[in-house]
């Protein structure tokens, strides 16, 4: 028998790519170009193919991070490989201030791994993290954390407040991390305006 797991993974895998496809297609009309519009003058055609293969990947690492509470290496290794390569072939500038980014906000998360003793974030949200920090660099590494948390705090409140989880208890990180990438991917430069605007 099929799990209903599949089909919703499958599901939701098509919904973001027609949502991906939409946005890249339609980004000269778009009232405020979003970071995925900032996309296309560095990949030009490529960028669906890549965003796709960066969506699948944290799409795998949002299931099992969900299930087996791990957040396999090789994916977000290749993940920082692929925008590492990109930052290089393109903008040294940008590649040095996204390396900076994304290591001090995986130094951040690495001290809270260190200070709770796993319990509080995993080394794989550290490591994903840097990857995020490399791919969105300044401001928007900080929009992208700021909602993982935001959402992490609402999803947790609910648990306890439905007897679904105990304070304490550790709930995987990595998929607010995931859906909060994709949300920042979208619409990171209006969010950015709303929580930071003093910082624009």
């Amino acid at each position: 028998m099929i799990s209903k797991r599949y089909p919703l993974i499958e599901f939701t895998t098509v919904l973001i790519f027609t949502f991906l496809f939409f946005l890249v297609n339609n980004c000269p009309t778009l009232a405020q170009r979003e970071i995925i519009c900032d996309l296309t003058s560095i990949f030009g055609k490529w960028t669906l193919p890549y965003l796709f293969i960066i969506s699948v990947s944290l799409i795998s690492i949002f299931v099992i991070d969900f299930e087996e509470r791990i957040i396999p290496d090789d994916l977000v290794f290749i993940n920082f490989a692929l925008i590492l390569i990109v930052l290089i072939l393109s903008s040294k500038e940008s590649l040095f201030i996204n390396m900076g980014v994304a290591f001090a906000a995986s130094l951040f998360f690495l001290m809270l791994h260190l200070i709770t003793a796993g319990r509080g974030m995993g080394l794989g949200d550290v490591k994903l993290v840097l990857f995020g920090g490399l791919f969105f660099g300044w401001p928007h590494t900080l929009t992208w954390l700021y909602l993982s948390v935001l959402i992490g705090a609402l999803v947790g409140i609910i648990l306890i407040f439905m007897k679904k989880a105990k304070f304490g208890k550790q709930i995987a990180f990595g998929p607010f991390l995931v859906i909060s990438f994709f949300i920042t991917l979208i619409w990171g430069k209006y969010l950015h305006s709303l929580l930071f605007y003093f910082l624009s």
